[in-house]
């Protein structure tokens, strides 16, 4: 079992993935959000989330972009501190037992699409 974080902890369905990351960002072409659909027997319903297996990248969404090679150094006590000075949120923590993570979602950051 492996944790992995999110920023901001919201899911959505697949079909918002795809309205958001094809449609508005043009960050995957839609026959990729197909296949992924298809090999992981999704619908347009399945419940869906942008996670990290850092905490610091996940920590790092909600910061000052300035900070973000900094942050991404961090041990986890240093996060802790850096959470508490700057008053931001934790990130949201999830196992993934009983979890996809979707490898070919990779965003170049780290970050994938969980399926919940």
């Amino acid at each position: 079992m492996k944790t992995v974080f999110s920023s901001h902890g919201c899911t959505m369905s697949f079909a918002q993935l795809r309205e958001v990351e094809v449609d508005e960002r043009d960050n995957y072409p839609n026959e990729e959000l197909d296949a992924w659909k298809e090999k992981y027997n999704l619908d347009e319903d399945s419940p869906v989330i942008w996670v990290t297996p850092s905490k610091g990248m996940a920590i790092s969404y909600g910061a000052d972009l300035e900070d973000k090679d900094k942050i991404l150094l961090m041990n986890d006590n240093e996060l802790n501190i850096y959470i508490s000075k700057n008053d931001l949120p934790e990130p949201y923590e999830y196992s993934t037992k009983d979890k996809i993570i979707i490898p070919e979602s990779n965003d170049g950051d780290n970050g994938f699409v969980m399926v919940c």
